[in-house]
Formats: C-alpha cells, structure tokens, sequence
C-alpha cells in the first residue's frame, strides 16, 4: 500500500496530529519511555537514550515509506507532542489495520487520546478506504478502552493469554469497526467455497 503523511494535517479545535521529529519530541518520548504502562506494550524502548529515540523516530517514518503504517504525535496548543496515535499491519493487504495509541502520563484523562485517536481513524475510513480497524488491550486498561469506545469501536472477543511480556502471559480485548463510509462484503465461507467450486468445475 502506498503511504504519504495526512495532507494537511489531522486536527480539530484542540489536538493536531503530526510526524515524529527531533530534537522537538524528545522530551515527551524520554518521558513516554520511563512509562511502564507504555514502554512495556509499545516499541518505545525504556530508558530512552537520544541514540535510541533516533532510531524510534527513524523506523517510525519508515513506516510510511514502506507502507506498512502510519504513527504520528498527537499535538496540544503550541506544537508540544503529548502522545501518539498510529495504524499498523497495512501492508498484509487485507484492508484493515490495527491502532496504537498512548499519552504522556500529564494529560491523562483530559480527553486527548480520543481526539487524537478519533482523527485518526475518520482518515483511515476515507484516504485508507480500510474495511475494519481493530485495537486490543488488556482487561483492566479502562483507559484504552474508552478511547477505543469513543473511536466507535466495539468489544468483539477476549482472547486469553494472547501476550506475553516478563515470563507472564496476559489475555487482551479485541474491539474492532467496520468502514461506515462504504459498503463492505460478507460472507459465510461455505458459501465461499460453494461459490469457488462451482466456478473450478466450469473452467
């Protein structure tokens, strides 16, 4: 899949989503990194060093240039970075993607993570023309559950001891939504391969 960065940018009256860059984001990703509630469940590394943080920030526009994803800053007034909002697994092809998100511990509970995330996912409907997005967390992050509720996404299943971080395995929440913008297929597989068989047998 081909990639370019949100032209023009991702914003509404509070948040603006942009690219990763250095030196600006530093601060807020060393900040991120000392965070075990993200350092533990995201590629940031913990104990960033600017060597690292090079790096993080390197293989995240790679993202967009070898199409696999997009991850961008969430942005307050003033262009300070709080946080990211991304969209990966796009290049399997399948027409869907799988969202990240996280926040400084700062500006938690203020309603940023949804914006951002919010912004985000009506792009991915329309200049990704995706079918589904899907998230997953853990139980009892409450918070990542009401961003990914306020993003229109829904429970869809529990998947037990699905991750496995430290020597312990942990179940993790599926929420998922389907584009709303465009029509989108289904289908039982008997019906499928009925469908395919007949199809072989008259060729």
């Amino acid at each position: 899949m081909h990639l370019d960065y949100p032209d023009p940018a991702l914003s509404d009256d509070v948040v603006t989503l942009r690219p990763w860059r250095l030196p600006d984001d530093y601060a807020t990703l060393e900040n991120a990194s000392s965070d075990l509630r993200i350092s533990a469940s995201t590629s940031l590394p913990a104990d960033l060093t600017e060597g690292t943080a090079v790096d993080w920030v390197e293989r995240q526009h790679q993202r967009v240039a070898e199409g696999s994803g997009v991850s961008l800053a969430i942005t307050t007034h003033g262009d300070q970075s709080v946080g990211l909002a991304g969209i990966y697994g796009l290049e399997r092809g399948w027409g869907m993607g799988s969202l990240g998100f996280w926040v400084a511990p700062a500006v938690r509970g203020q309603g940023t993570a949804q914006r951002g995330v919010k912004l985000l996912v009506a792009w991915a409907w329309e200049a990704l023309d995706l079918a589904r997005v899907e998230a997953r967390m853990v139980p009892d992050n409450l918070s990542s559950i009401r961003v990914a509720e306020e993003a229109g996404l829904v429970r869809e299943g529990l998947h037990p001891a699905r991750y496995h971080k430290g020597g312990v395995w942990f179940d993790l929440l599926t929420y998922g939504a389907i584009n709303p913008l465009r029509p989108v297929p289904r289908g039982t597989w008997t019906d499928f391969q009925l469908e395919h068989s007949d199809t072989s047998a008259r060729a």
